[in-house]
């Protein structure tokens, strides 16, 4: 049996090296003297460069060919040694005392197997991107408030206790948003420190952003094709009519809330509700034909 170690850290990449670089060098600093690991899961050979690969303490990398940052994700945290694991994205930016802060708070907070911090936006520039982060992240936008809380920031910035690491559950791998809502239904404890900082820096262009939300909404679907009784998935579908205005609606109370980003929130509006539309369009095509390749197109 592998020694434990004091922290994992899992990425998944689906795409072709420098993506990689942007959470790695951020890494890179917090990595000197401590006891840790970072598992790099790709599903391409050219998403790392062996060379760099060379330079980074403590690195592992695995490749899958073709496999969804999901199943990725899910491969790695099953490999995890460390007595606490975090993920995050091949696109996120991790603040200079992530690993710092994640280790305080799973010492402060031995009684909550989840905790998740806070996710900002570090694609700032095109309106297009503030769309895809307010649908996407506005509820973990700072400011947070620290405490317990009945979700967490899923894959850009989430960790938990190695006894509470969830198995791999199916081929697809684990969908962290449907873990965490199952994990809270069955009476899971999540704790939400703020202090925990990443940032989210996701720009794939206009046409690109819409496509990656219908792929969104298509791997949603699958994935709950696996979890729900046929009356549910026929339900869900005759719903998906309605999401484009409950993602806007939802978006928008966060924003109230939090008084910050308003302008930004008025200028992409439509925007936002352009990827709502494609991204119920996604959750009905997957649960009329199951989630297709959208998985794996989730880079």
């Amino acid at each position: 049996m592998e020694q434990e170690i004091e922290l994992s850290i899992v990425i998944g990449s689906g795409q072709a090296w420098p993506e990689l670089r942007l959470p790695l060098e951020s890494l890179r600093p917090q990595l000197q003297g401590l006891d840790a690991e970072v598992i790099v899961g790709l599903a391409t050979p050219q998403g790392m460069d062996p060379a760099y690969a060379e330079t980074l303490p403590g690195l592992r990398v695995f490749c899958e060919p073709g496999a969804s940052v999901f199943r990725l994700r899910s491969l790695g945290i099953a490999m995890a040694r460390g007595a606490v694991i975090a993920i995050t994205e091949d696109h996120c930016r991790v603040h200079p005392d992530w690993c710092q802060r994640i280790l305080a708070a799973h010492r402060a907070h031995p009684d909550y197997p989840m905790i998740g911090g806070s996710v900002d936006n570090g694609a700032d520039r095109k309106v297009i991107d503030w769309a895809n982060y307010l649908v996407s992240n506005i509820r973990f936008m700072p400011p947070v408030d620290a405490g317990p809380c009945d979700s967490v920031s899923m894959q850009a910035n989430l960790t938990f206790k190695q006894a509470a690491r969830p198995p791999v559950e199916s081929d697809l791998g684990n969908m962290e948003m449907l873990l965490v809502a199952r994990l809270a239904k069955s009476g899971q404890r999540f704790y939400i420190d703020p202090s925990i900082k990443v940032d989210h820096v996701q720009s794939h262009g206009f046409w690109r952003t819409f496509a990656i939300h219908f792929h969104n909404g298509r791997s949603i679907a699958g994935f709950r094709l696996e979890q729900i009784a046929p009356g549910e998935r026929w339900l869900r579908l005759i719903t998906t009519p309605v999401l484009p205005l409950w993602l806007v609606i939802r978006a928008w109370w966060y924003l109230l809330v939090k008084r910050r980003r308003l302008v930004w929130g008025l200028v992409s509006l439509p925007l936002m509700l352009g990827l709502g539309v494609c991204h119920a369009a996604g959750e009905a095509a997957g649960y009329l034909f199951g989630p297709g390749r959208s998985p794996a197109l989730m880079k």
